[in-house]
């Protein structure tokens, strides 16, 4: 009896520790006037009103929630960043910063979409908010990477202020203290045939 109990809870854990080891958490920026797209499984874009991927703002709901200061971010337990610490720095007028939290599959690619129009405080640096760079070509910036995420591993997608959209692991560090971002590479994502 007792080895049929011990049996039956190892058959049902096992697909949840295997579950586990093909997984990885990536944190998304939204905002009125920034549009962020994920496409897991995939290594390149769709275009951003094709219906694919998941958008991260949600639709009118969330523009309206921007506009009126009533976005809430959704997490599902990556550590905090000097990037979500400092959320209120990306947050224009009219257009309140959240971010939404995702599960991605390990050791496949995952594609972000990134863009934004005259968004000067929404670009990041080392998860410091710094100014854009007026020599990207205007006020809006877009960029689309995809990447190949670890195991159990969390990661964070940020705009610098080349124009350039990051991906960075999020480096727990010690208890009460702000994760480390540590930029990881990635390729850039063509547009899907």
């Amino acid at each position: 009896m007792k080895k049929n109990l011990i049996t039956a809870l190892l058959l049902t854990t096992l697909p949840l520790l295997a579950h586990a080891d093909e997984t990885a958490r990536i944190r998304l920026f939204d905002q009125n006037q920034v549009s962020t797209k994920l496409y897991p499984n995939q290594s390149c874009h769709n275009t951003f009103f094709s219906g694919k991927g998941i958008k991260v703002s949600g639709g009118m709901g969330s523009a309206f929630g921007s506009l009126l200061g009533l976005s809430s971010s959704k997490s599902i337990g990556i550590p905090e960043t000097d990037s979500t610490h400092n959320l209120k720095e990306k947050s224009g007028v009219l257009s309140k910063a959240y971010y939404k939290e995702y599960e991605i599959p390990a050791q496949q690619p995952s594609t972000v979409s990134m863009a934004f129009l005259q968004m000067s405080n929404f670009t990041n640096v080392n998860g410091k908010v710094k100014p854009r760079i007026e020599s990207t070509g205007g006020s809006s910036c877009s960029d689309n990477v995809s990447f190949i995420a670890k195991p159990n591993t969390d990661y964070e997608a940020n705009f610098t202020n080349e124009c350039r959209l990051t991906i960075s692991e999020v480096v727990k560090k010690g208890e009460g203290q702000l994760a480390d971002l540590v930029p990881i590479e990635v390729q850039v994502a063509p547009k899907c045939s």
